[in-house]
């Protein structure tokens, strides 16, 4: 899945993370990777929801044995990026409330580019395959 879809509600959420789940199966991952994932796909696309009113986009990708996540939207920004990716827990109204912090510690890698046109996120997760153990 390489198409952009845009996170305008509830629903555009349920349908990446259907996405998600099928982009997965070709890696055969484990329940734990497979969870570490759609948890952080759905936090990225809540914040969308949550801090830039829906004006953004989830975009995955396959390269190899690692999923590639970009999150972007053109809200307001992160006024403190640093701390917003350090923080236990999230100001949002959905999701599980883990927020960027939350995808840091569920993610191999996570870049955060932000200003006050918006903000991209790129978050990768390498899969152990289950066929490869």
């Amino acid at each position: 899945m390489t198409q952009q879809i845009f996170i305008r509600s509830e629903n555009d959420i349920f349908y990446v993370l259907s996405k998600i789940r099928t982009l997965l199966q070709e890696l055969q991952p484990s329940d734990m990777e497979r969870q570490k994932v759609l948890v952080s796909v759905s936090e990225l696309a809540h914040n969308i929801l949550d801090h830039a009113d829906g004006k953004g986009y989830i975009q995955c990708e396959r390269i190899g044995s690692e999923i590639l996540i970009e999150a972007a939207d053109s809200g307001p920004g992160l006024q403190n990026a640093e701390s917003s990716c350090m923080r236990k827990t999230s100001i949002s109204r959905r999701g599980l409330g883990k927020g960027l912090a939350g995808v840091h510690r569920l993610m191999d890698e996570v870049l955060v580019e932000t200003s006050e046109r918006g903000t991209r996120i790129i978050a990768t997760k390498r899969i152990q395959s289950r066929s490869a153990k």
